[in-house]
């Protein structure tokens, strides 16, 4: 399954390093030696989100908290109870995400071993893909949406499904697989039963059916990509 995504970009403050995702002459770009010193880059970091639709925010977890005006957003780590119920309660002035992966190599959560029960080790949050960070600069404002796997679990006999459980797919090296969601196509049956709709709202009914297969074929050409 997939699910949908927002991109936060929060400022590093750190000294900007060719190939960081970078703010440019106010646009997102990748940071490159050959920018003129003149055209200074304030290096970001970018931070995949989800609501709490797909994921319920727990303890440990990393949250974006943005204000309603979205003018500020801020980084949180979920430490207590109280956190977490702030965190997945909806209905304040503030929109909380959780962060399923980030460029941010700061970002470390807790993974349990099997050998090592009473600690657990420090991990990196999942991280981005190259590829996907050079296709959100090329396309900022493109909806994507991130890969998720479902896995089910049998009883020992496999009579019935004991649980079913959704988790973010991963790849070997730590990475989340985020694409571009595919605009849908719509056949012309449907675009002429919408269509023809809107321009009976706005026609009298006498001049609909004089008009309306010319007007369609017009509204196609100058509203649809080739």
């Amino acid at each position: 399954m997939k699910a949908p995504i927002k991109v936060v970009m929060l400022p590093t403050g750190l000294p900007i390093l060719k190939g960081q995702l970078a703010i440019l002459d106010g646009k997102t770009s990748i940071y490159s030696f050959d920018m003129k010193d003149e055209h200074p880059a304030e290096a970001q970091y970018a931070y995949v989100t989800v609501s709490q639709d797909v994921e319920l925010i727990k303890i440990g977890d990393y949250v974006i908290q943005t204000n309603f005006e979205k003018t500020h957003s801020s980084l949180i780590l979920i430490e207590n109870e109280m956190q977490c119920k702030f965190a997945n309660d909806t209905s304040g002035s503030f929109t909380k995400r959780k962060i399923i992966a980030t460029s941010d190599l700061k970002l470390t959560i807790d993974k349990w071993e099997k050998d090592y029960p009473t600690e657990p080790l420090k991990v990196n949050l999942p991280q981005l893909q190259q590829s996907f960070l050079k296709e959100f600069v090329a396309n900022p404002d493109r909806e994507f949406e991130v890969e998720y796997e479902t896995k089910t679990l049998m009883k020992p006999a496999d009579v019935y499904i004991e649980e079913v459980k959704t988790k973010l797919k991963l790849n070997q090296d730590n990475t989340v697989n985020i694409t571009a969601v595919k605009e849908k196509m719509y056949s012309r049956e449907d675009l002429w039963k919408t269509v023809a709709q809107s321009h009976i709202a706005r026609k009298s009914m006498q001049d609909v059916f004089n008009d309306l297969p010319n007007w369609f074929d017009d509204w196609i050409k100058e509203n649809l990509k080739p």
